[in-house]
């Protein structure tokens, strides 16, 4: 991708980097969620966008819920189902016990090999090398 803007400002050009971002995850969101709805029978009382630095989404299960990180916007598709799945997952159930692993299972039989490769292309991403400063990730900061 190709980013033009009118400021030479970092600061500017990073901001009209995350709207982009953000907009596009919301928008495969909306598309994404009444099918994993359907498909699970949960539902969140609301989806947030935002920034995160650590995880690809969390679930408050208790308040139903989910925030998505604005990053996913640069991964392929199967990510966001994932995450977006993963994360509705822990409104039923709160740990990564048996149970949510089975119904993680049950409804995106190849979890696995998307978790690895969201793992595997977040040393490729934008946060990766925009701020070289920042370390290399744990392996298994999935959410």
């Amino acid at each position: 991708m190709i980013l033009s803007a009118r400021s030479d400002d970092p600061k500017k050009r990073e901001a009209a980097l995350e709207s982009f971002y953000r907009k596009e995850v919301q928008n495969e969101t909306e598309k994404l969620l009444p099918v994993l709805t359907a498909m699970t029978g949960l539902s969140p009382a609301s989806i947030t966008v935002r920034k995160m630095s650590r995880r690809w989404g969390t679930c408050y299960h208790r308040e139903g819920t989910v925030h998505l990180s604005l990053s996913l916007a640069e991964y392929p598709p199967a990510c966001l189902s994932y995450v977006l799945l993963h994360e509705l997952l822990h409104l039923r159930y709160p740990d990564h016990g048996r149970g949510f692993h089975a119904a993680l299972d049950r409804f995106m039989p190849g979890n696995r090999a998307v978790a690895s490769e969201l793992n595997r292309l977040r040393r490729l991403s934008y946060g990766a090398w925009a701020d070289p400063q920042t370390p290399d990730p744990p392996e298994n900061d999935l959410p």
